[in-house]
């Protein structure tokens, strides 16, 4: 078998999605997401946290929140946790029904996020205004937001939602 370390825990950050690895300081960069049955971690749903692997033991700090910190809405409600509750999502205690959270997956909240190759800027997919943000890592500010074109979907069918660098 193979030896696992574990570096964060469900109970404090929740579902989560997007990762980007910084090779220098040796962090890495994970973001919440939305996931029918799952519950969101404390920081809600426009939460991106660092955890770091070196450790040893399970840790993750919040890092920023792209509603509270940053004005960017990531779904149409702006309290904490910018989603339905857990408790009102039912997914704290069997049997979770979370039916809202079917809807919405793919439409609100973080898709990926990926780190510059010169560790400085943090790109974040919100898949709720579907735009694609660039967040200076030291300052913690935006530093640009590009709108991702509509493929040709019709309806309004288009969900960005992966990112890379290359």
């Amino acid at each position: 078998p193979l030896d696992k370390t574990a570096i964060t825990k469900s109970a404090t950050v929740g579902a989560l999605w997007g990762m980007a690895y910084d090779r220098v300081s040796k962090v890495i960069y994970t973001s919440a997401v939305l996931k029918g049955k799952i519950p969101l971690g404390a920081e809600g749903l426009d939460a991106i946290y660092t955890i770091d692997p070196t450790t040893g033991t399970p840790n993750s700090a919040p890092w920023l929140q792209l509603t509270d910190d940053l004005g960017i809405a990531v779904s149409p409600i702006s309290a904490n946790p910018q989603y339905h509750t857990n408790t009102d999502r039912g997914v704290l205690t069997p049997p979770s029904n979370d039916a809202n959270a079917y809807a919405d997956a793919g439409k609100v909240g973080i898709g990926d996020i990926d780190l510059s190759a010169d560790g400085q800027t943090l790109f974040v997919m919100n898949l709720y205004d579907k735009k694609l943000y660039a967040i200076d890592v030291n300052t913690k500010t935006v530093t640009g937001s590009y709108t991702v074109p509509n493929p040709g979907c019709t309806n309004g069918q288009a969900r960005p939602w992966g990112i890379g660098e290359y």
